[in-house]
């Protein structure tokens, strides 16, 4: 059974479209519970509305992430600096043999 992706910003909060369950779908709309090939024509004479192909989705889920942008003016994390050899000892190193 088919399921189609509707795309248009007004229907975002839809949960029922034209008697169809839609599912949010990150990034890319919404997503139709299935339907018959029937309904999906039906959806796809409208330009918002496009036939899912799960193998595209299964290809897309496979994909690693991309790494994530730091916003603008986030500071990053930066490496402890090294433990003060000397710390605790009066100011004379730890180890003898340093």
């Amino acid at each position: 059974m088919p399921q189609v992706i509707c795309t248009s910003p007004h229907a975002k909060f839809s949960q029922l479209i034209g008697g169809v369950r839609f599912f949010n779908a990150k990034d890319v709309g919404r997503i139709s519970e299935e339907i018959t090939d029937d309904q999906a024509a039906e959806f796809l004479k409208t330009p918002a509305y496009f036939r899912l192909h799960m193998g595209d989705l299964i290809e897309e889920a496979k994909r690693p992430a991309p790494p994530a942008k730091k916003a603008a003016g986030e500071k990053t994390e930066k490496t402890p600096p090294a433990a003060d050899k000397t710390a605790g000892t009066g100011g004379t190193p730890a180890d003898p043999n340093f």
